[in-house]
């Protein structure tokens, strides 16, 4: 990608622009827009930064020797050594925002852009998303919590939703790639912080809203508010002549903030709002008919006009049928038939530390463990449901909370884990900044109102262990919170750990003493 800087002085209103001249430097050819140092080539333009234990504005030499022809900077430094053309802004990450997507020429333009926010079910449904687009697009890109997929090449996440630039750059390589749709996560934090500014979606889903990120909302007002504000912008009558019109929301209103939304956003002029359920005689453009949840999957009729068409998922629990749900609703708005819908449905094996099954070939343990990425009381019910639905003899519940997050909701996952389960384990997750210790201090007293047994062990890998050893035969043990993540956050150092790898390493060591 490429832009002139006289295109990019455009974006630049209410700037402050030092050693440019247009006759020199209007033509001039900006090959990369960076924020890292590391990355700087030929040509560049260097978005400087600073907040608290950093400032890339001490590497301005730097980037120049390396070849950046221009910058970006927040903060007024000494220029009498710069002759390249620098733009003063009151804040990098807002221009930034601006200048992301018409630098990689608005890519999500050239794409049939699906995006799914909600507290619970967003990977998941992303997954099935993915799955079922992929059976008219033949490939379907992701942007997600666990991974990005652009065409063969997968890429780790940093973020739910990442950084302007990066995102932008992301959709661009799959436009690059020849790719046609795209699915992505949308976090609460992504809309309220912009980092998906000047993003058009052509279909967005709501799964459902629960008490999370009380840290950074105000209140559940202000959490639905933002996620709303998503869906209000995408029906804004300024982006018709880019794609298609109407634009479509999906939205489950099984969940009192989705039926919410749905009511709002049909009060909206030419917006088409597709509802789904789970319950009968809700009114729901789609709704389905669970038949059997069973170990390894999940049966269910899926209802949509005067059709009723058979579905075997391989992904169990009520949950992932809400998901497939969705996911079902997304393909019926991009012209799927039901087939391909149901084709793409159950394609999908297993989605990493979602319900992941951890398996130690060779190993008959006589009880199951289970991987799940839950981290919200809501959540915690949901899943411990799940396992219950499976007729386990005990439920044993692995769990902590991550730091420098709610406390409020704390010693509600602890009442919630342990009277949902028969026995709770209550360990560290990500502690971050805080004592893992006050953090389990502040889950007990939830715990002890389900008067049910529970252990404290702050090691999480020795807690893992002794869930292991004490399962018996019948019995389900579930490791709750970090799902697919490998690494554990303690303090500012983020140390690799796997629940999944955790977790087979004990159940290796029964093979070994049996």
């Amino acid at each position: 990608m490429s832009m002139l800087l006289g295109e990019i002085i455009k974006y630049c209103d209410s700037c402050e622009i030092i050693n440019y001249k247009s006759e020199r430097d209007d033509g001039l050819i900006i090959r990369n827009i960076v924020n890292d140092t590391r990355k700087v080539e030929e040509n560049s333009l260097f978005i400087a930064s600073h907040g608290g234990n950093f400032d890339s504005h001490k590497n301005i030499e730097k980037v120049i020797e390396e070849g950046a022809a221009a910058l970006i900077v927040e903060r007024r430094i000494d220029l009498s050594r710069v002759e390249i053309p620098v733009i003063l802004t009151r804040s990098s990450f807002e221009l930034t925002k601006k200048l992301a997507a018409p630098f990689f020429a608005h890519p999500s333009r050239k794409l049939n852009l699906l995006g799914i926010t909600g507290t619970n079910g967003k990977t998941t449904t992303s997954y099935f998303a993915r799955s079922v687009l992929a059976q008219k697009y033949s490939d379907c890109g992701l942007i997600g919590t666990i991974k990005y997929i652009i065409g063969c090449e997968e890429v780790e996440a940093p973020n739910t939703s990442p950084e302007p630039l990066f995102f932008q750059q992301m959709l661009a390589r799959m436009v690059d790639y020849g790719l046609k749709s795209a699915v992505m996560e949308v976090s609460s934090h992504a809309i309220k912080l912009g980092r998906i500014e000047n993003t058009e979606f052509d279909t967005l889903i709501f799964t459902n809203l629960s008490k999370e990120h009380t840290e950074f909302h105000q209140d559940m007002n202000d959490y639905f508010k933002t996620k709303a504000s998503l869906f209000v912008k995408m029906f804004d009558p300024r982006f018709r002549h880019y794609k298609r019109f109407p634009k479509t929301a999906i939205v489950n209103i099984d969940d009192t903030y989705g039926r919410i939304l749905a009511n709002e956003l049909k009060k909206i002029s030419g917006a088409r709002v597709f509802t789904f359920s789970l319950k009968k005689n809700s009114g729901a453009d789609m709704t389905a008919d669970i038949i059997a949840i069973r170990m390894n999957g999940a049966d269910f009729y899926i209802n949509y006009k005067k059709t009723k068409i058979p579905v075997e998922l391989k992904l169990t629990g009520v949950f992932n049928v809400y998901n497939a749900l969705a996911a079902a609703a997304s393909g019926v708005c991009s012209g799927l038939t039901l087939y391909e819908i149901k084709a793409g449905l159950e394609y999908l094996t297993s989605v990493p530390g979602r319900f992941e099954l951890v398996e130690a070939p060779g190993v008959n343990a006589g009880f199951s463990v289970f991987v799940d990425f839950a981290h919200t009381p809501e959540s915690f019910i949901n899943v411990i449901a799940l396992a219950r639905e499976l007729n386990p003899a005990r439920i044993i519940t692995v769990f902590g909370c991550g730091g420098d997050r709610s406390r409020e909701k704390r010693p509600m996952m602890g009442y919630n884990a342990a009277t949902a389960s028969d026995h709770t384990i209550i360990t560290s997750d990500n502690p971050r900044g805080e004592d893992p210790m006050q953090i389990i201090n502040d889950i007990v007293p939830g715990a002890q109102k389900s008067e049910k047994p529970f252990n404290i062990i702050a090691d999480r890998e020795e807690a893992i262990g002794k869930a292991v050893a004490m399962a018996k035969e019948g019995d389900i043990v579930l490791v709750l919170g970090k799902g697919h993540e490998k690494y554990q956050i303690v303090g500012s150092e983020k140390k690799h750990f796997d629940d999944c790898s955790t977790a087979l390493k004990y159940l290796k060591e029964l093979k070994n003493s049996q």
